[in-house]
């Protein structure tokens, strides 16, 4: 088992901590935003059908949570920008053609070292935590984690970081599958 390191962007996490698959987020509330499309139980059954192991805090947050509404008059509408496409995409293109490759949905983040850790959550005042787990590890360039100016080149990106190519400005990230755990505090 390798060690790697994350950057506690949080400040909540603590040595000896597992960062686990949660079954069944409690807010699926945002998404019921389009109504007579879909139910409560859709969402549900989607879920356990997709990732019946559960899904990561990432998960949780990008997939379920990312509150990226378009307001109108303080009020959230249905319609999002499509920032958080991003994941969806390039999750779909990992289900298509990389099935073997964890889900960011069911992974928790880290880097090789503590100075990537801070470097690529650009805060040097985070706390770094060492971070393992038994379960699948990929490395990827979140350079090309990106949407491209049409959808074909969008593909292109997906491709390749899929692939676990490397650009030529890398921003590595270690996919580390969920349960992970949180070991020692080896910054700040």
């Amino acid at each position: 088992m390798n060690i790697y390191y994350t950057a506690d962007r949080t400040r909540q996490l603590h040595a000896g901590m597992t960062l686990p698959l949660y079954q069944l987020p409690q807010n699926l509330n945002s998404a019921l935003l389009v109504k007579d499309m879909y139910d409560r139980s859709d969402l549900e059954e989607f879920l356990a059908g997709h990732y019946p192991l559960g899904i990561s805090a990432h998960g949780i947050r990008y997939l379920l949570n990312n509150e990226n509404y378009l307001y109108k008059n303080g009020v959230p509408t249905e319609y999002v920008t499509y920032s958080p496409a991003v994941e969806i995409i390039f999750e779909n293109f990992r289900r298509a053609h990389f099935p073997d490759k964890p889900s960011r949905f069911q992974c928790a983040f880290g880097c090789t070292s503590p100075d990537e850790a801070l470097k690529f959550f650009g805060d040097l005042s985070l706390p770094v935590f060492e971070i393992s787990s038994t379960k699948s590890v990929f490395v990827a360039d979140e350079t090309f984690l990106k949407i491209a100016p049409n959808h074909l080149a969008t593909l292109i990106l997906a491709k390749r970081y899929w692939s676990g190519d490397v650009s030529t400005t890398p921003k590595l990230e270690v996919m580390i599958e969920c349960e992970a755990s949180i070991g020692a505090k080896v910054r700040n």
